[in-house]
């Protein structure tokens, strides 16, 4: 009796499900072409521009208790599109889950967006126009709805993620000659929003194009696979987004990563990356290529320790500010008056030696302290140097060697000679153009 029982409550359980299964299905399917013109609507009053899909696409019960639409062939395009012929969005598919009981209420509560192949490009002509246009208060003096001010966060209220799959974005601000270029490959943005701050946890693979400030002076990043692992938040009223603590993936080399981004109009974007035994021919793959090189011209590459700060004016034309704090690993060092060994050094990089005049080539400075060594493998060397303006490099260096006689029997023909007790100590400074610093001519 207890389990025929049981088995009657269950059937009526399951029957009870099916029933309401089916009332949601005939319910989304009968409200299915209004849902989809209802979002086309309320989109496209809220913008200055037009929000186009080609078709809509429903799948009940998506993800556990939820609804999702999806919008196929999707673009966005500005008021100006017609002259400048550059969608701000185009996008293949398009797909939103809905929290299943605000359907109930014709509500939409989002739960989750993707975007899938893709692009969005973002531009600022010469003139100073951008097609971000589109999302500017409409003139208040139109017909047009006007805007809840709760209505935004009543739809995204609920969301928690933001997948993008193969979807490219470009920014290209021709007055500031900047350019930001990246792909999304698998890329989930977490999100929980707590009043207007949004706290994200962004998880996936992106490759970037470039990452130039001002394309004239190179760019970041340049052509570099990436796996992000970063916690984030952001603020809509103060567009400032706060980047804690996260790991960055290039290659097979892992940055520790830190800073924030001002969006607003004077912001910039402020940058610490952390990285741990990196070689430095690696890590300047990283940097814009014209600096790279600079750096490069001293042929010394050993294994380091970096910390690399950037402020970047995001909406100016300037060149990002560089400061690179670095420790090496041991390393040896063929110098033109003999090879040295075992060679260990602290140092400093920065663009901007004097702080009152702006960053260039001519204001960067490379100095380096606590460089210790053997000279020819046996005699114990202490030096320090500086290196600025490195379009025509000037190097201030000191330092002096110290060693027993003894040490030094390994320099010269033994059949000659041989040094058997004493000490000696050379102490030397040179300041002066640092090409050539020795001629082995003369």
């Amino acid at each position: 009796m207890l389990f025929s029982k049981i088995i009657k409550i269950t059937l009526y359980i399951f029957g009870a499900l099916v029933v309401l299964m089916g009332g949601v299905l005939i319910w989304a399917y009968q409200y299915r072409d209004e849902a989809f013109q209802y979002i086309l609507k309320e989109a496209n009053q809220n913008i200055n521009g037009k929000l186009t899909a080609e078709d809509f696409g429903f799948t009940p019960f998506a993800h556990g208790i939820g609804v999702s639409f999806s919008l196929f062939d999707v673009h966005l395009q500005d008021t100006a599109y017609a002259q400048h012929h550059v969608e701000l969005l185009s996008i293949q598919q398009l797909t939103i889950q809905i929290d299943a009981k605000s359907l109930f209420k014709k509500e939409f509560q989002v739960k989750s967006v993707c975007f899938k192949e893709g692009k969005a490009t973002v531009f600022v002509d010469k003139n100073g126009y951008s097609n971000l246009s589109i999302f500017r208060s409409r003139n208040s003096s139109s017909n047009n709805k006007k805007r809840d001010p709760g209505a935004l966060n009543k739809i995204l209220g609920n969301l928690k993620d933001v997948c993008l799959q193969n979807v490219s974005f470009a920014l290209e601000n021709v007055p500031k000659n900047q350019r930001i270029a990246l792909k999304a490959e698998d890329l989930t943005n977490y999100i929980h929003l707590k009043d207007t701050l949004w706290e994200m946890e962004l998880k996936g693979k992106v490759h970037f194009d470039e990452l130039a400030f001002n394309k004239k002076r190179g760019a970041f990043l340049k052509n570099k696979p990436t796996e992000l692992d970063m916690n984030m938040t952001f603020s809509s009223e103060t567009a400032f987004l706060r980047v804690f603590p996260s790991k960055v993936k290039v290659y097979d080399d892992t940055f520790e990563l830190k800073g924030s981004f001002d969006l607003a109009p004077k912001g910039h974007a402020r940058l610490e990356i952390k990285t741990d035994t990196i070689h430095a021919a690696r890590a300047l793959t990283i940097v814009p290529k014209r600096l790279a090189d600079k750096i490069s011209q001293f042929k010394i590459l050993p294994v380091v320790t970096a910390t690399v700060r950037m402020d970047a004016q995001l909406f100016q034309r300037a060149d990002p500010f560089v400061s690179i704090d670095f420790q090496t690993k041991a390393f040896n060092y063929e110098s033109p008056i003999g090879p040295m060994m075992n060679v260990t050094a602290t140092g400093h990089f920065t663009n901007q030696a004097n702080p009152a005049l702006p960053t260039s080539d001519q204001n960067s400075q490379i100095s380096a302290k606590h460089v210790t060594g053997f000279f020819y493998g046996s005699i114990p060397l202490n030096t320090f140097f500086t290196v600025t303006n490195f379009d025509e490099p000037f190097l201030s260096m000191e330092g002096n060697f110290k060693a027993g006689l003894s040490q030094l029997n390994g320099l010269f023909d033994d059949n000659h000679f041989r040094l058997n007790a004493g000490k000696a100590t050379i102490s030397y400074c040179y300041n002066g153009k640092m090409n050539p610093i020795f001629n082995e001519k003369t």
